[in-house]
C-alpha cells in the first residue's frame, strides 16, 4: 500500500465546499418551501452527501496518518489522545454559544413560517440539564443538531485505528472488511441509533480503502479525470432521486448513502491522482474555508436559528415574511456571521486543542508518532 500526500490543500477545499453545501442546505430547509420543489433542492444542495464525504474523507486522511505498517499500544493510544483533542474543544465552543443563544432567546424558537423539519429541533421537552450534558460530550445533538455526525466521527476514529492495526496494508484484508460493513450497514434493521450509526461506519473503511486502489486513476488524462469527477458529483447529489428516497421519510437510506460514499471516495481519489485537473481547489479562499471547516460545520446552525429567530419571529423583517427571500436572507446573514466566527475558533479554539493535545503526548512521553489533520 503505498502512502500519498494527505495534507493536499485541494482535499482541503473539498472540506470546505462540502461544509458549505451544508450550511446552505440547513438554511434554505428552515423555512418551508414549496413541496414541489423540493427534489431539486435536495438535489442540488445535498447536504447527506457532503456529510458522506466528510466520513470517507475522514477515513482516508486518518488511514495516511499511520506511517509505520506495526503500531504498538503507545501508538494507539496517541493517535486516541490527539483525535480527543482535536474533536473536543470546538464541539464545546460550539455547544457553548448554543447555549447562550437558547438562554438569551428564552428558547422562544418558534419563527412563522418554519419548515416542520425545523421546528422539531431546540424543543423544550427535549431540553434539559442531560441532554446539554450529552450534546458536550458529542453523544446527543441537542444544542447542536449536527453533532450526531461527530458521533460517528469518534465512532469512525475508532474503527480506523482497529483497521490499521488488523488490515496492515493487506488489501485482501481490506475488501473483507469492506464486504462485511456494507453487508451491515445495508442489511441491519434500520431502527435505533446503532443502526444509523452503522450506515455511516462503513464509509469510513470506504476511505481508509482508497490508497489500496487509487493507483488506477494516475493514467488518466486531465479530461477524463474532470468527466469522472463530474460523474461522481452527479451520483452523490442525484441518486436518491433514483429510488425516491426522501429525505424527509427515510434520511439515512444504506443504498444512497453507499452509492454516495463510493462516489466520494472516487472523487477524492481522483483530485489525489490528477491534481493538475483540478487546480481551481488550490485557491486560497478555498483551502482558508477548509481549515475553517470544522468550525462552520458546528456552529452555522445554532447561528442560523438564532437569525431565524431574531429576523423573522422577533423583529418580523420582511426579508424573513415570504419564501424565496426568507431562504436567501437566512443564507446571506448566516454565513456573514458563521465565517468570522469559524475563523475565531479555529484559531483559538482548535488551534490551541490540538497544542495541548501535543503537550499532553509530551508529558505521558508518548511520542506524536502518528500526524493528524487539523
Amino acid at each position: 500500500m503505498a502512502v500519498r500526500h494527505h495534507h493536499l490543500p485541494e482535499l482541503q477545499s473539498v472540506r470546505g465546499i462540502a461544509a458549505l453545501v451544508v450550511l446552505l442546505h440547513h438554511c434554505l430547509f428552515y423555512f418551508a418551501l414549496p413541496q414541489a420543489l423540493y427534489p431539486a433542492a435536495e438535489t442540488l444542495l445535498n447536504a447527506h452527501a457532503a456529510v458522506i464525504a466528510f466520513f470517507v474523507l475522514s477515513g482516508y486522511v486518518l488511514t495516511l496518518s499511520f506511517t509505520r505498517t506495526a503500531m504498538n499500544q503507545a501508538d494507539a493510544v496517541s493517535f486516541l489522545l490527539r483525535r480527543v483533542f482535536r474533536i473536543y474543544p470546538a464541539v464545546w465552543f460550539a455547544c457553548g454559544l448554543s447555549l447562550v443563544l437558547l438562554v438569551l432567546l428564552d428558547h422562544e424558537m418558534a419563527v412563522p413560517g418554519q419548515s416542520t423539519w425545523a421546528s422539531k429541533y431546540f424543543a423544550a421537552a427535549d431540553g434539559g440539564a442531560k441532554s446539554a450534558l450529552a450534546s458536550f460530550m458529542a453523544y446527543g445533538s441537542y444544542l447542536v443538531p449536527p453533532l450526531w455526525s461527530i458521533t460517528a466521527e469518534l465512532l469512525g476514529s475508532l474503527l480506523v485505528l482497529v483497521l490499521a492495526i488488523s488490515v496492515r496494508g493487506d488489501g485482501r484484508r481490506m475488501a473483507l472488511a469492506l464486504v462485511l460493513l456494507a453487508s451491515v450497514s445495508l442489511f441491519l434493521p434500520q431502527s435505533g441509533r446503532g443502526a444509523v450509526m452503522a450506515t455511516y461506519l462503513v464509509h469510513f473503511a470506504i476511505g481508509a480503502s482508497i490508497p489500496h486502489w487509487i493507483g488506477l486513476f494516475e493514467k488518466l488524462g486531465i479530461r477524463e479525470a474532470r468527466i469522472a469527477a463530474a460523474a461522481c458529483l452527479v451520483v452523490m447529489a442525484a441518486f436518491r432521486l433514483l429510488g425516491g428516497w426522501n429525505f424527509t421519510e427515510w434520511y439515512s437510506a444504506p443504498v444512497p448513502a453507499l452509492a454516495e460514499g463510493i462516489a466520494a471516495a472516487i472523487l477524492i481519489a481522483l483530485v489525489v491522482t490528477r491534481r493538475e485537473a483540478f487546480g481551481w481547489l488550490a485557491a486560497r479562499p478555498l483551502v482558508v474555508l477548509g481549515d475553517i471547516s470544522y468550525s462552520v460545520y458546528l456552529l452555522h446552525f445554532p447561528i442560523m436559528a438564532a437569525v431565524a429567530i431574531v429576523g423573522g419571529g422577533m423583529l418580523g423583517l420582511a426579508a424573513f415574511g415570504i419564501w424565496p427571500l426568507s431562504a436567501l436572507a437566512l443564507m446571506l446573514t448566516t454565513l456573514a456571521l458563521t465565517l468570522p466566527l469559524a475563523l475565531l475558533s479555529y484559531r483559538w479554539v482548535e488551534l490551541p486543542g490540538i497544542a495541548l493535545g501535543n503537550a499532553a503526548l509530551s508529558a505521558l512521553r508518548l511520542r506524536p508518532a502518528l500526524a493528524q489533520p487539523r
